[in-house]
């Protein structure tokens, strides 16, 4: 998004607004979607922050390709990405008490978190 939003001509100060926007919600909503995982089943959770998050990025592929993107649209955007991430984690990290059993919940919060430092290990 951040090429995108520096191709479409808005600039550093249009950029900051839009990452600005991508991460406030994990500053505003972490703490509810911690709840919120627990209160919604955690499958529903992720799944339904996925398609938020397909159908937000599809819609930020379309304007970026379209060449419509004004910054208000790439703001709403990337805040309603920010917002699918920040429900989505509390909800990932918290499903492997539902997928393993009392005995293999250790090895399972190990593995997730391999997996997740290996992800931003190399990003």
């Amino acid at each position: 998004m951040s090429f995108g939003t520096l191709q479409a001509g808005h600039g550093l100060g249009g950029l900051s607004i839009v990452l600005a926007c991508e991460a406030l919600p994990a500053l505003l909503v972490l703490a509810e979607g911690v709840t919120g995982g627990d209160r919604i089943r955690r499958h529903l959770m992720m799944a339904g922050t996925e398609i938020l998050a397909v159908l937000t990025w599809t819609a930020i592929a379309a304007c970026l390709l379209t060449g419509a993107t004004p910054l208000s649209m790439l703001s709403i955007l990337a805040l309603l990405a920010g917002l699918a991430c920040a429900l989505f984690l509390p909800a990932e990290r918290a499903i492997i008490a539902d997928l393993a059993h009392h005995d293999t919940r250790r090895i399972g919060n190990a593995l997730m978190s391999q997996a997740v430092s290996g992800v931003f290990s190399r990003t």
